[in-house]
């Protein structure tokens, strides 16, 4: 005789209540192993050091950076997005922030990788509901404000900085602030597009490189990271284990018959 109904259907519930704790497990690992995932792809995190342990030493880097997307200028109308390539090699990289200028003229950029210092849920959120793969870049958000439009990438002074697009160099001037010299502004037209310009500040320009010169996005040498000292206040230092020195990089929407500042 086999078992009674009341037999079947209490094995019956066994069995679903078995499956939906291995659905509930499986879907707690995954999460789990995405969230593991997803601390463990840090690239610039910031300051960690213990009260009292020694800071690592920043790495001052003359090596060309591998391709690596920074930001994207979104495209408007027909136009081709502006991509702007990290200018420092990523292991000299101290820390990246995006902020905001009150310039009108300066366009919008979207940040590559996830904020840093976001919560961590939101960050994770935002990971599930991107569109296509998030970069391993981390920045940090310098502003209140959303819509950013400067970017600074955080490196020891000395280190080479390289053209973060292809194009040609269209002005280089004296960093001015309280009527002294503090390096150069050098400022490059990307190739095909006459109504942009992208402009390098906290720099000391390259031997040689001169206006009318012609660079290669990642592979030219446009100058190195200046020691700005205490004539600035740099906006990533409560970031980075240094004093925050670092290039600032935005772009500039001109005329094409505009004279170049």
């Amino acid at each position: 005789m086999g078992p009674s109904l009341d037999e079947k259907r209490r094995r019956e519930r066994m069995l679903y209540r078995s499956i939906g704790y291995g659905l509930i497990a499986v879907a707690a690992t995954i999460t789990l192993a995405l969230v593991v995932s997803a601390l463990g792809r840090e690239v610039v995190v910031g300051k960690q050091s213990a009260p009292g342990e020694v800071a690592p030493a920043p790495i001052v880097s003359m090596a060309r950076p591998q391709p690596m997307r920074l930001a994207v200028v979104p495209a408007e109308g027909e136009e081709q997005p502006l991509v702007l390539q990290l200018p420092v090699n990523l292991r000299g990289v101290t820390g990246i922030g995006f902020g905001h200028r009150n310039d009108g003229d300066v366009l919008e950029l979207d940040a590559e990788g996830s904020q840093a210092n976001m919560a961590s849920g939101s960050r994770l959120l935002r990971r599930f509901l991107a569109t296509r793969q998030v970069s391993d870049l981390r920045w940090f958000a310098l502003s209140e404000v959303d819509a950013f439009n400067a970017v600074y990438v955080g490196a020891p002074a000395g280190s080479r900085v390289f053209a973060p697009v292809s194009g040609t160099v269209v002005s280089m001037s004296d960093y001015m602030i309280d009527d002294r010299p503090h390096g150069k502004v050098i400022q490059l037209q990307p190739l095909g597009d006459s109504e942009t310009v992208l402009v390098l500040r906290n720099v000391d320009a390259a031997e040689g490189l001169a206006v009318g010169q012609t660079v290669s996005a990642g592979a030219t040498l446009v100058g190195t990271v200046r020691d700005m000292g205490s004539s600035m206040t740099q906006p990533l230092a409560r970031f980075t284990h240094d004093s925050g020195t670092s290039v600032e990089v935005y772009v500039r929407r001109v005329a094409p018959t505009d004279p170049i500042a």
